[in-house]
Order: structure tokens, then C-alpha cells, then sequence
């Protein structure tokens, strides 16, 4: 294998929120009187989170004004419930997030997660979370029992930058002490990790674990860590 270092992603990549958002979305509409489907969640989810990669790479989520964010997450809802309500009010929209954002939820790996660390463990492989989620990093690798399985990780807050920028990525080559020709970058966004990794000339996989980015063709894509090493010793 010519990588001796992998980077992921961390949320829709390693762990996803559980309860699982789709199931959160259909309780808050349900509460204002609003029916969705869980295909149109999902759609809607794919289409905003593309926005906000795009959004928070101009101006971090965490420099917005009380005022702005709310306008920042009015409208990312908006986006969501468009696919069965393409008509839908802001407004209700606004109360739907703002109850979706009270609901208790904590974050859950994804099940062939572990495995798929310990395989690259054993083989000596570095391996590094870069992620624009603003938390503090050491307290939620320990919550998810994963933090003697990752040698470091780097997050946009501790950066001051979000992916796709270079230096989130330039900070995690220096930590790992490696170059870019050695190093993968495994995430499940084509603006903020696809493009992100390809600009500073690592190598990009896309992971789609719903299926949804059917026509993509730009880099490889898979729809499990399973068998990862396997696919990176191909490459």
C-alpha cells in the first residue's frame, strides 16, 4: 500500500446522530402539523448540507451573529422540507429547527466503523479526523471509545478555518509528519472534502452511504468502510 496515512471526516463519514435525524425531522414536523417522508429528509438533507459546506467555507458558522445564524439555519431547513413541501413558510420552518435543535441527540458511530480502524491500526496506518464540527475533540473521541484508535483531530475551530480550506488539511500532513503523495482522505462531501483534499494534491474518496451521488464520477467512490484497506492497496 503506498498511503501510510488516512484522514476522515467525521460526521456522515465515522457517526452519524442518533436518534437518527430523519426519525427527528418527521417528530418536528409532525408537531406543527406538517407530514414529510424519509426519502424527501434525505433528498432535502443532501441539498443542504451541499449549501452550508459552500456557506461556512465564506464565513464560519461560528462568526455569524445570533440574528444571522438563525437566518443561516432557517433557511438550511427550508432546504430539507422543500422536497415534500417545496412551498414551505419560513417561518414554520424556523419553529420546526428551532425544535429539532432542543431535542436531545448524541452521536453514534457507524457499524463497520471500528473494524474498519483497528484493520489500519494493525497495519501501522496513521490516522486522522479533520471536521468543521466545532467540538471539543478529545472529550467526544473518548464518548465514542475510539480515541486509542486515532492518532489526532483537527477541527475548523482550532484552525480558524473550515474545509474545503488548505490549512485544516496542511495542519493535519504536518501533525502526521507525511506528504500529501502518502495520504488519503476518506469524507462524504464532494465541496468541502473531495475538493478540499484534491486542491492540496491528496487523494479523495467519496463516501455515499445512501446511495445518492449516482452519476459521480470525479474520484472513486464506496458506500462502506468495509474492506477499506483492501480498496486503498488498489488504488
Amino acid at each position: 500500500m503506498k498511503f501510510n496515512t488516512v484522514f476522515f471526516d467525521f460526521y456522515n463519514t465515522l457517526a452519524t446522530f442518533y436518534p437518527p435525524k430523519e426519525e427527528i425531522q418527521k417528530l418536528s414536523a409532525k408537531k406543527f402539523g406538517l407530514n414529510v417522508t424519509k426519502e424527501g429528509i434525505i433528498k432535502g438533507y443532501l441539498k443542504a448540507d451541499e449549501w452550508m459546506s459552500k456557506e461556512i467555507a465564506k464565513k464560519p458558522i461560528r462568526k455569524l451573529s445570533p440574528q444571522d445564524k438563525l437566518s443561516f439555519f432557517t433557511h438550511y431547513e427550508t432546504l430539507i422540507l422543500r422536497e415534500d413541501h417545496p412551498n414551505i413558510d419560513k417561518n414554520l420552518a424556523s419553529k420546526i429547527w428551532n425544535n429539532i435543535y432542543a431535542y436531545p441527540t448524541r452521536f453514534k458511530l457507524f457499524d463497520d466503523v471500528k473494524n474498519c480502524l483497528e484493520e489500519l491500526k494493525n497495519d501501522k496506518i496513521q490516522i486522522g479526523i479533520l471536521s468543521n464540527i466545532e467540538i471539543n475533540s478529545s472529550k467526544l473521541l473518548e464518548s465514542l471509545n475510539i480515541n486509542h484508535l486515532i492518532d489526532f483531530m483537527v477541527t475548523s475551530s482550532e484552525v480558524g478555518k473550515t474545509k474545503p480550506a488548505p490549512e485544516i488539511f496542511i495542519k493535519a500532513l504536518n501533525l502526521a509528519k507525511t506528504s500529501p503523495k502518502k495520504t488519503v482522505h476518506i469524507g462524504d462531501q464532494i465541496e468541502s472534502d473531495i475538493y478540499g483534499a484534491k486542491n492540496v494534491r491528496i487523494e479523495a474518496i467519496l463516501i455515499d452511504r445512501q446511495n445518492l451521488h449516482t452519476n459521480y464520477k470525479e474520484s472513486l467512490k464506496i458506500n462502506t468502510l468495509n474492506n477499506l484497506k483492501n480498496v486503498l492497496s488498489k488504488i
